[in-house]
């Protein structure tokens, strides 16, 4: 892409920083100062309106440079996925204020070594390399293209981190031990490499996350003895990123078997739970919830086109399915598992604990055992990793 004049885009920039500043996610100023130095517009020059199509940097401009500095996420990438037969998003620019309040979080000082779990467009990387210094950054992208693209325009930015394409659920062990660890993307577990490669005293923010639900970063730490063991709560930031896998090919960790129709069974149960699981889908707060509780549940909703919902439609990775029909109390559901049973207990559960936000969940995850718990980790309400 052909240098834009700083007098385009610097306005925008200061704007974007402002911004930032007035919300509280960006508040210490050496990042600030990295947020200044770092322009986004470099790793984003090919964008994708709201129909999939690629924006023309050179016809709209200033538009273009309106939209990279708004403080919202930008689609990348995209690859097909058979197993739901449509284009899925494999790499974004993150959200500059989720970037900002996860950088802070990560309270780093002088010549500690981090380790970036999804490169992407190379923007993060760039921020922690001007805040770190090369020698002290590094970053992994499953997808080769990704690297050399953030490779070209963090060295337009005389920045030079260590990138390397490969699994990053693996980390990077020639390059540990790290003080921290920050994954950009999602995973439904903590990978036993970034247990192992984290310093003792460091720690790692991570996208723990299912299918259904978000706000689950978890912002975990190892102590100082250097036992392999991490643990720490989730907090209530909002973060769905894009999942961490194994093929660049591939836009899921997991397949999605199918069953046949013929498997199903129906029953009638209570109109009136089933209404009020129904008023509850949508709380944030429930999903959490039933994504540890339902190992593998991929959809949990009422299905589009319903401008009063008159069904409740669930569905898993293993081919499980329920469809319950809130008037009258009927429902059908098929696969390996009874998933209309087992959201039932999941909101029982829910409601018999006070309807636990996700700030009230932690997790632990060792070498050998990773679960979530409820409170404190000697809590025995708990339940194991990983969510798929």
């Amino acid at each position: 892409m052909t240098a834009i004049p700083a007098a385009e885009w610097r306005e925008h920039l200061d704007t974007m920083i402002t911004g930032l500043r007035d919300t509280g996610a960006l508040t210490d100023p050496r990042w600030i100062e990295a947020f200044r130095a770092v322009p986004r517009h470099v790793f984003t020059p090919h964008l994708r309106d709201s129909e999939g199509r690629d924006i023309d940097v050179a016809e709209a401009r200033q538009a273009w440079l309106r939209r990279v500095y708004q403080d919202d996420s930008l689609i990348t990438a995209v690859t097909h996925e058979p197993g739901l037969g449509t284009d899925v998003p494999t790499s974004s620019s993150t959200r500059p204020g989720l970037m900002a309040r996860m950088l802070e979080l990560l309270q780093l000082r002088e010549g500690m070594r981090v380790l970036e779990i999804g490169t992407g467009t190379g923007y993060n990387a760039g921020l922690l390399t001007h805040r770190l210094g090369a020698c002290h950054v590094t970053s992994i992208d499953i997808d080769p293209t990704l690297i050399e693209d953030a490779r070209c325009r963090l060295h337009s930015l005389n920045l030079a981190p260590h990138l390397l394409v490969g699994d990053g659920l693996a980390g990077v062990p020639d390059h540990a031990p790290f003080d921290r660890i920050i994954a950009t993307c999602a995973v439904p577990g903590i990978p036993l490499a970034w247990i192992t490669q984290l310093a003792p005293g460091g720690a790692m923010l991570v996208n723990l996350r299912g299918e259904i639900a978000c706000g689950t970063l978890c912002l975990l730490s190892k102590d100082a003895t250097g036992d392999d063991e991490v643990i720490g709560p989730f907090l209530g930031i909002a973060g769905h990123f894009m999942w961490a896998r194994h093929d660049p090919a591939r836009a899921l960790p997991y397949g999605i078997q199918s069953t046949s129709e013929r498997d199903q069974t129906r029953t009638t149960t209570d109109p009136g739970t089933v209404a009020t699981i129904a008023h509850d889908v949508a709380n944030p707060d429930f999903r959490f919830l039933v994504q540890l509780h339902i190992r593998g549940i991929r959809t949990l909703a009422a299905p589009p086109g319903q401008p009063v919902p008159t069904t409740i439609h669930a569905a898993a990775t293993d081919g499980s399915w329920a469809t319950a029909h809130i008037a009258t109390g009927k429902v059908a559901q098929g696969g390996t598992r009874r998933l209309w049973d087992n959201l039932c207990a999941a909101h029982t559960l829910w409601c018999a604990l006070g309807q636990p936000p996700p700030t009230r969940f932690g997790v632990v995850a060792t070498p050998t055992a990773q679960f979530a718990y409820l409170d404190h980790d000697r809590n025995w309400t708990r339940w194991p990793l990983p969510l798929l």
